[in-house]
C-alpha cells in the first residue's frame, strides 16, 4: 500500500516545529555550560536538556519531508537532483566556513594571549593545511562539532528514509529503527572508534524517520498503551545507563540519546508535533535561526572561561552566553541569507550566461 502525501494543512510551514527547535537550542545553549556531572544528574539533565539533538533529528526528518511535498518530488530520483543536494548542502557548508574560520582566528589569539586559561583548543600546535582540513571535515572543535558533519548525509540519505516511510509507512519506521540498531551492533562488533561513530549519521536514524512518518502520516494515533511502553522502556534506559551507572556493551558510546534511550522522546515528540502552539515569536525565530545559534556557541564556548573570569555569578554567566549566541546568531543567519543568496544569483547568472553562448 503505497501511503498519501502530505495533506494540504502540512504544507504550510509549521510554526510549532520553529517553537520546538527554538527551546532545543537553548537546551543546547544550557548543556554546554560548564555544569557537573552531578549537578546534571541532579537537575535531570538526562531527561531533557539532554535531549535536544534528538528532537532536533526528528524535526529535521519532519521539515526534509515537508520541503520533499512542496517541492512534488514524487521519485526517490528527484531527490538526487543536482539543484536539491547542492541548495542543501551550501545552505549548511557557507555558515560553518564562517564559523570554522573565526574558531581558527579565536583559536590563535588565545593561544598568544591567554596561555594560563583553559579552553577547548585545537588541541595541536601542528596546523598544518591537512591537519585543518581534518578538523574541518570532523566539524571543527568546539561543543557539539559533530553537528555539521551529521548534516553532509543527510541529502543523501533522507530520500531512503522519506520513501520508505512514504510506501511502508510505520513499518518504514521500524526498519529505520532496525538499520539503526544493527549499526549499533556493528560499531560495537568491528570496535569502531567513538569519534568516528559520533560523526555518522546512522546513529539517528530512527528518530529521522519518526519525524518524517509523523508529516507524512498527519492522521496517526499513537495508542496510550504504546506511548506508555516506549516512554517507560527510553526512561528506563536512561536511568539505568546515566543514575545508576550499568555500562551497555553494545550502546557505549553517547549511551544517554543512543537509539535505546531515544525510545523515551518518540511519544513526547508525537504530542508536541501534534499540539498547534500559540504564536509565541521570539521562540519561533530563535527556531528559525537555531543552526547559527549553534556555530556561533561553537565558537563562544572556546573562549568562555575568559568570560566567566570577568563575570563571578554564574547565573549571570549562564544567561550571558545565551543572550550573546542568540543575538550574534540571528546577526549571523542574516549575514549568512544574503552570502548564499548571493551565490545561487551568481550561479544562476553563470548558467544563463553559459547558454546563451551555446
Amino acid at each position: 500500500m503505497v501511503y498519501r502525501y502530505m495533506s494540504e494543512r502540512n504544507t504550510i510551514r509549521n510554526h510549532s516545529i520553529d517553537c520546538i527547535k527554538g527551546i532545543a537550542i537553548l537546551f543546547v545553549l544550557v548543556t554546554h555550560y560548564k555544569w557537573t556531572t552531578e549537578e546534571e544528574l541532579t537537575l535531570l539533565f538526562p531527561y531533557w536538556i539532554d535531549m535536544a539533538v534528538p528532537f532536533f533529528m526528528v524535526a529535521s526528518g519532519y521539515v526534509s519531508a515537508l520541503s520533499y511535498s512542496e517541492k512534488g518530488i514524487k521519485e526517490i530520483g528527484d531527490c538526487y537532483r543536482a539543484d536539491i543536494i547542492f541548495s542543501r548542502i551550501i545552505r549548511y557548508t557557507v555558515p560553518f566556513m564562517v564559523a570554522f574560520f573565526i574558531e581558527l582566528l579565536v583559536y590563535f589569539w588565545l593561544k598568544s594571549n591567554m596561555r594560563d586559561i583553559l579552553i577547548i583548543g585545537l588541541g595541536t600546535d601542528n596546523l598544518s593545511f591537512i591537519n585543518i582540513l581534518k578538523m574541518f571535515i570532523s566539524g571543527g572543535n568546539g561543543p557539539g562539532s559533530y553537528y555539521y558533519p551529521l548534516l553532509i548525509p543527510f541529502p543523501f540519505v533522507f530520500p531512503v528514509i522519506y520513501f520508505l516511510c512514504v510506501r511502508k509507512g510505520l513499518k518504514g519506521v521500524y526498519l529505520s529503527a532496525i538499520i539503526n540498531i544493527l549499526y549499533e551492533v556493528l560499531k560495537w562488533a568491528y570496535d569502531m572508534n567513538e569519534e568516528c561513530y559520533r560523526l555518522l549519521i546512522f546513529r539517528y536514524l530512527m528518530l529521522i524517520s519518526f519525524g518524517c512518518f509523523l508529516a507524512i502520516r498527519d492522521d496517526y494515533k499513537m495508542t496510550l498503551e504504546k506511548a506508555a511502553c516506549l516512554l517507560l522502556s527510553g526512561f528506563i534506559y536512561i536511568l539505568c545507563v546515566k543514575y545508576f551507572d550499568i555500562k551497555p556493551i553494545i550502546t557505549e558510546y553517547w549511551s544517554g540519546t543512543c537509539v535505546f534511550a531515544c525510545l523515551y522522546i518518540l511519544p513526547l515528540a508525537f504530542l508536541l508535533f501534534r499540539i498547534n502552539f500559540p504564536r509565541l515569536r521570539f521562540f519561533e525565530y530563535i527556531g528559525r535561526a537555531s543552526y547559527y545559534i549553534f556555530l556561533t556557541q561553537l565558537v563562544y564556548y572556546q573562549g568562555a572561561e575568559f568570560i566567566y573570569q570577568i563575570i563571578d555569578c554564574r547565573v549571570l554567566q549562564l544567561g550571558f552566553s545565551i543572550f550573546v549566541c542568540c543575538f550574534v546568531g540571528i546577526i549571523f543567519k542574516l549575514l549568512c541569507n544574503g552570502i548564499i543568496y548571493w551565490s545561487k544569483g551568481t550561479i544562476s547568472c553563470l548558467r544563463c550566461k553559459n547558454a546563451e553562448r551555446k
